[in-house]
């Protein structure tokens, strides 16, 4: 991770939202089907929010986008799904996932914290980061209803040891 720096939003120089913007937004679009796509304009009210936390090099020509996570607030019983959590290939294997993982717990402890994860990587990632295994059935109803990439009704499929996604959890036991 050398040369590696970690800024939450309110870190990130306004000057590079745009670029970080659509960097993230080319990132889900590499890894379609396995995060949901973004929009650079999606992307850039996120960048001005602590929920948000870039890993960038510094360059020469600017800031370049190594990795990205934020929690989108689902606007239901206070929780946050930390979300579009991604590393560039080039840059995978060097625990740079799992940082932006726990920066991201960390800023936002105060809230109760969902994920959802499709592959291993993003799990480990997760787990090393903070986060627990957890039964998407037992989600509230309400909660269920707007979160999950998985598919089936209401994500039942989130249970199965299918290759479907699975759900992690942060500070539930907290009040929010």
């Amino acid at each position: 991770m050398d040369g590696v720096k970690f800024l939450h939003g309110m870190q990130i120089p306004p000057e590079h939202h745009l670029r970080i913007a659509e960097e993230v937004s080319r990132m889900t679009r590499e890894y379609q089907g396995i995060m949901l796509v973004k929009a650079p304009a999606e992307i850039m009210p996120q960048l001005k929010k602590e929920a948000t936390v870039a890993a960038v090099i510094e360059r020469p020509e600017g800031l370049e986008l190594v990795g990205f996570v934020t929690l989108w607030d689902l606007k239901v019983e206070g929780v946050l799904e930390l979300g579009t959590l991604g590393v560039f290939s080039q840059y995978q294997g060097l625990g740079i996932g799992t940082e932006l993982v726990r920066i991201a717990l960390t800023l936002n402890g105060k809230h109760r914290i969902i994920a959802t994860a499709k592959t291993s990587k993003a799990i480990t990632a997760l787990i090393h980061g903070g986060m627990a295994m957890w039964d998407f059935t037992s989600l509230p109803l309400a909660i269920r209803a707007t979160t999950c990439c998985c598919s089936g009704e209401l994500g039942v499929d989130c249970t199965k040891a299918d290759g479907a996604c699975r759900l992690l959890k942060a500070n539930w036991s907290k009040k929010t």
